[in-house]
């Protein structure tokens, strides 16, 4: 007989009761479990009492949630608690395991796990995540890692090894403002909208007022935009940035004056010292008779004081058509001060015929 006969009745027993010394793991048998929203809250919680959620031995496990408000949009949350993880990797099983599903459904199945507030040192691994929300929006989120105020940021958060099926954004990372980043969150391992029939309507990464965050061994495919798609988006304030050893591929839009991006940076407060190495971008194309540009790498900000480093990175890009448009491998844009750029032993290639 288990301890709880939901995972909701669990978590309204750790919110209620608070986490144990030493920590609390809750392991969940096999089955589909179609659940409310699910709020995890405590302050209880730190480095010496974690929390961790898991299947149990042998199990497969899929959490169905149709939320029933856009305030509550979301599958997990968890909201203003340390040191939570959320795993799919079932007890006894292998580093490669993804043997928990997370469907958000129905219109308001907006964010599959939310990592919200002062949510510090979180790890959601081995996760596989659809989002049955509106495929365009960027309010529809695999994973959505963001302040709840300026004091109230999540920092230190690791996505390792998560399959993001279906979003509008498949992983999201925002701090407060550029006084309040998150800091240190990793992303790695991760594939996003990789399977047939995915797809992801936006960006596959985006990151925005974060500093110091590592992207690296990521694998992107499958966006099928409105507007402009980016494969990676390095937003406003990310200095110190490392994106290295990501795949990007297969990136379309419909929008006939919209960007398509293999990886955008795009901040007028850069504070530089980006590292762009050994990523692999191709197969990148946007309406046959449009007009948007069509990059490899778009780099767009203000001045730094930290060169940005592009080494070691292959981007191919090619393909015809009747709309006059911009196209290249690197493209750099800068307004106004000082940029300092430093492009070193990398592939980059763009045989775009456009405007013929």
């Amino acid at each position: 007989t288990p301890d709880y006969p939901t995972i909701k009745s669990a978590i309204q027993a750790l919110n209620a009761q608070g986490v144990p010394l030493g920590g609390i793991t809750y392991l969940i048998r096999s089955g589909t479990y179609n659940e409310d929203s699910l709020r995890i809250r405590t302050s209880t919680s730190n480095s010496s009492a974690p929390i961790m959620f898991r299947p149990d031995t042998g199990a497969t496990v899929i959490v169905n949630v149709t939320p029933p408000s856009t305030a509550y949009n979301f599958v997990f949350s968890v909201d203003t608690t340390r040191n939570v993880t959320i795993s799919g990797i079932r007890l006894g099983g292998a580093a490669t395991d993804r043997n928990m599903t997370i469907n958000a459904l129905g219109t308001n199945g907006q964010v599959g796990v939310r990592v919200f507030g002062n949510s510090d040192n979180c790890t959601l691994n081995n996760l596989v995540i659809f989002c049955a929300g509106t495929l365009t929006s960027t309010s529809v989120r695999g994973v959505d890692i963001r302040y709840s105020s300026a004091t109230q940021i999540p920092d230190s958060s690791v996505v390792d090894y998560v399959y993001v099926k279906r979003a509008g954004v498949g992983i999201r990372v925002e701090g407060f403002n550029v006084t309040s980043p998150v800091t240190r969150t990793w992303i790695q391992n991760c594939s996003i909208a990789t399977g047939a029939g995915d797809s992801v309507g936006a960006t596959g990464i985006s990151t925005t007022n974060t500093l110091n965050p590592v992207i690296r061994g990521n694998t992107v495919r499958n966006l099928y935009g409105t507007g402009t798609v980016s494969g990676i988006f390095i937003g406003t304030q990310c200095g110190a940035a490392q994106v290295i050893n990501n795949s990007i591929a297969t990136l379309r839009t419909t929008g006939t004056g919209s960007n398509v991006n293999g990886i955008t940076q795009n901040s007028t407060q850069d504070v530089g010292g980006l590292r762009y190495y050994n990523n692999m971008i191709s197969d990148i194309n946007g309406v046959a008779t449009g007009t948007g540009p069509i990059y490899g790498f778009y780099i767009s900000g203000g001045s730094n004081s930290v060169a940005d480093t592009f080494y070691y990175n292959s981007v191919n890009l090619s393909g015809t058509g009747p709309g006059l448009r911009k196209s290249a491998a690197l493209g750099l844009e800068y307004f106004g001060g000082t940029q300092i750029v430093v492009v070193r032993n990398n592939v980059f290639v763009n045989t775009r015929q456009d405007g013929l």
